[in-house]
C-alpha cells in the first residue's frame, strides 16, 4: 500500500493446515506484487495460529508444505508465534524440530521466569515481549534473550495511546526482530490525536518505517500534573 509495509504478520487457523498454507502464500503473493512495484523486494511474515496447532507435529506439517509450495514465503518467514497451547507445562511439547527450520516464540506461554526457562528447555527459539503485560519482566527477558543471543519480538497488543509509545519506546532502545509490532495504528488509528501530535513522527509511516526521534532523550513526552521531577531523586544504578 502507501505506506510501504513490508513486514506483515498472518493469522492462522491452526487447525486446518492447508488453508493456512494457501492464506501464507497468497499473502506473500500480494505483498511481493505490491512491494516491486515501489522498488522492493525483500518483505517478511511472521504467522501465529493462536495456540490454535494440536501439538509440533501439526506446526512442522505446516512449514514443510509451505515449503514445498511456496518457496517464496517460507524464505520470507521470520518466525512462528505461539502455535502451540499456552500450558508448557501440561504438554511438555518439545519444539526443537520446529525451531531448527523456523524460529519459534512464545508469547501466551511465558507469564513468568519459571515458564520463560521452562520454554527455552523445551526448544523454544525466544519470547514475544509485550510492554502491557509487564515492563519489569520485559526488561528481565530481553537482558537474558540479549545475553543468550537468542531472538524475541516486541509487540504491542492493539494497545493506543502512551501505551504504544511505551511499546516503541522499549523496541527503539532494544534489538527485535524487525522492529515492532503495530496493531494499534490499524485499529485505533484515530484514537488520542493529542498523543498522536506530540509523537508525529510515530504515527507516520513512510517506506514501512516511523521514526522515534521524539522518544529522546527518555520518557513518554508528557508530564503528571502537579509532579516536579526537578524536585525528584534518582537513584544511579
Amino acid at each position: 500500500g502507501r505506506e510501504g509495509i513490508f513486514c506483515l504478520k498472518v493469522k492462522l487457523s491452526g487447525t486446518n493446515i492447508d488453508w493456512d498454507v494457501e492464506r501464507t502464500k497468497a499473502v506473500a503473493e500480494v505483498a511481493h506484487e505490491a512491494l516491486k512495484q515501489k522498488g522492493r523486494e525483500r518483505f517478511f511474515l511472521s504467522v501465529d495460529s493462536n495456540e490454535m496447532n494440536p501439538n509440533p507435529e501439526a506446526t512442522l506439517e505446516y512449514l514443510r508444505k509451505l515449503r514445498r509450495s511456496s518457496p517464496l514465503a517460507f524464505n520470507s518467514l521470520l518466525y512462528l508465534e505461539q502455535p502451540t497451547e499456552r500450558d508448557l507445562h501440561r504438554h511438555m511439547f518439545s519444539m526443537h524440530k520446529v525451531s531448527e527450520i523456523k524460529p519459534v516464540l512464545a508469547d501466551e506461554g511465558v507469564t513468568g521466569l519459571d515458564s520463560f526457562e521452562l520454554a527455552l528447555k523445551l526448544g523454544w527459539s525466544g519470547v514475544a515481549v509485550k510492554t502491557c503485560k509487564w515492563h519489569s519482566s520485559s526488561l528481565l527477558y530481553i537482558s537474558k534473550m540479549e545475553h543468550l543471543g537468542i531472538p524475541y519480538s516486541i509487540q504491542d497488543l492493539t494497545c493506543s495511546g502512551l501505551a504504544l509509545v511505551h511499546s516503541a519506546s522499549l523496541a527503539a532502545r532494544s534489538n527485535p526482530i524487525k522492529g515492532f509490532e503495530y496493531n494499534a495504528r490499524q485499529y485505533l488509528p484515530f484514537a488520542y490525536p493529542e498523543i498522536q501530535k506530540r509523537h508525529e513522527t510515530l504515527f507516520k509511516v513512510k517506506d514501512g518505517k516511523i521514526s522515534t526521534e521524539s522518544l529522546q532523550p527518555f520518557g513518554l513526552g508528557f508530564f503528571i500534573e502537579g509532579w516536579n521531577l526537578s524536585n525528584t531523586k534518582f537513584l544511579a544504578g
